[in-house]
């Protein structure tokens, strides 16, 4: 969604508005069902913390604990967040569950 210079002015002078969601200063349309889980979730009495934005299939970093430093590809397996370390040169792969654990991405 490109918007002309002209519009994207006329937008980000409205009051309220600070900017646009999105890469690159561009607009990017959230879903409805993503803002209202959000909205349920804050408006609740139950705890919550901020948490990295993790894609399957990004490297990622431990930070923490037993696993602290080790990198590798974050998998999801029927809902259980893994992390997946391989050896290139004997092309094998160890594949550990990681619950609770703090994960940065690379």
């Amino acid at each position: 969604m490109r918007l002309l210079p002209d519009l994207w002015y006329k937008v980000t002078q409205t009051s309220g508005v600070l900017g646009f969601v999105g890469p690159r200063r561009e607009g990017v349309p959230i879903p409805e069902s993503q803002i209202e889980g959000m909205k349920k979730l804050l408006s609740s009495n139950l705890p919550y913390t901020l948490c990295p934005f993790l894609r399957v299939g990004q490297r990622v970093r431990i930070r923490g604990g037993a696993l602290d430093g080790i990198e590798g590809i974050f998998l999801s397996r029927q809902g259980q967040h893994t992390l997946v370390i391989s050896v290139d040169g004997i092309q094998k792969s160890l594949a550990v569950s990681i619950p609770g654990y703090d994960i940065e991405s690379l």
